[in-house]
């Protein structure tokens, strides 16, 4: 659908191709819907609906003079390279809190026998990131380290070795063990991410409210834009 949806911008209006996904998406709902008789979609097809949404908003069906036509002229490339869980894990980006790893006894970025302990998935809205914490997004092809403007200093000397990442933004990371146990744990998350995906995933530092963050911001599916609804709206719409 989402390669469909993307040759179809390239050839024509990306609002029509935007439209014609959301209509063959909820046609095919409700189609599922009346057959099954029932609302709830199986454990299968749970994150389809945000999936659809997460391709309507992507920079690689947006239009207007915050998208260059270069860059979404390569995001439809890289697209149309990518494997189905590839594609998925562009349009649906995995965040993960890199502050707090071993707060209550918890063990993230530690390893167990031969695996590293992953932390916990953040759900892809603004709101459930803190100011005070510093948050990894990874979508398969790149990764951005977000760092809160309440961020403790002390935790940014440990992972990036600088007292503040004020000079940071938007520069692209050589992340280093530095010997601490912070760093280490670190280090042992974004290599697990690297292992599993293809290409050197390069990474890149965002600060909040800095230049950068707009950029970051897109990664957020879940939130409501300018140009489209929240995921709580599109279910809301969906249910009817």
């Amino acid at each position: 659908l989402a390669k469909a949806a993307v040759d179809q911008g390239l050839s024509s209006k990306l609002a029509e191709a935007r439209t014609k996904l959301q209509d063959r998406f909820v046609a095919g709902l409700r189609t599922y819907r009346a057959m099954m008789q029932q609302v709830a979609l199986p454990k299968t097809l749970e994150l389809l609906p945000l999936l659809i949404l997460s391709i309507l908003k992507s920079p690689v069906l947006k239009d207007g003079v915050d998208v260059l036509t270069d860059h979404r002229i390569q995001l439809a490339m890289q697209l149309g390279s990518m494997s189905a869980q590839q594609a998925v894990a562009f349009f649906l980006p995995n965040i993960f809190g890199l502050h707090g790893l071993t707060a209550n006894g918890a063990n993230y970025g530690g390893v167990a026998g031969n695996t590293v302990i992953m932390p916990p998935l953040v759900p892809r809205a603004l709101d459930q990131l803190s100011p005070e914490g510093m948050y990894l997004v990874e979508n398969g092809v790149m990764m951005m380290l977000w760092i809160g403007k309440s961020c403790p200093p002390q935790l940014v000397q440990e992972i990036l070795n600088v007292p503040n990442a004020e000079r940071l933004d938007s520069v692209k990371l050589n992340l280093q063990n530095l010997g601490n146990d912070t760093s280490q744990r670190v280090n042992n998350i974004v290599g697990t991410i690297r292992q599993h995906r293809a290409g050197p995933m390069p990474i890149y530092c965002v600060r909040q409210g800095g230049a950068a963050e707009p950029r970051f911001l897109t990664q957020l599916v879940e939130d409501r834009t300018l140009a489209a609804m929240s995921y709580s709206e599109w279910w809301g719409l969906l249910a009817r």
